[in-house]
């Protein structure tokens, strides 16, 4: 039994330049993501910042953010486009969707 342990601790350390990056996105997962999308959208700029990354992709446009048709230059567009490619990636427009770039 200890030559187990003591080969998986050598291998640990061996490699623990791989494993601090692991445990620090199972911690991420664990405060920022576990519970991400079990609440609504809440805050006033959450859901406006939310519809307007749906507005990029029912309309295609990347370049002109859109607020409820209207067009809106108040903010970069950076944030926008990585709601929607994160609504891209899960396919789908949700809580968790929004909230995963930020996370």
């Amino acid at each position: 039994m200890s030559f187990h342990l003591n080969s998986i601790h050598g291998f640990v350390k061996k490699h623990i330049d791989i494993f601090i990056p692991i445990f620090l996105l199972f911690i991420c997962y664990l405060f920022l993501l576990c519970q991400a999308g079990h609440y609504p959208l809440i805050d006033v700029d959450e859901t406006r910042y939310a519809a307007m990354a749906r507005e990029i992709l029912e309309r295609n446009d990347w370049l002109t953010m859109y607020l409820n048709h209207d067009i809106f230059y108040e903010k970069p567009p950076l944030y926008f486009w990585m709601l929607a490619g994160s609504y891209l990636l899960f396919r789908k427009v949700s809580e968790f969707a929004a909230r995963f770039p930020i996370a």
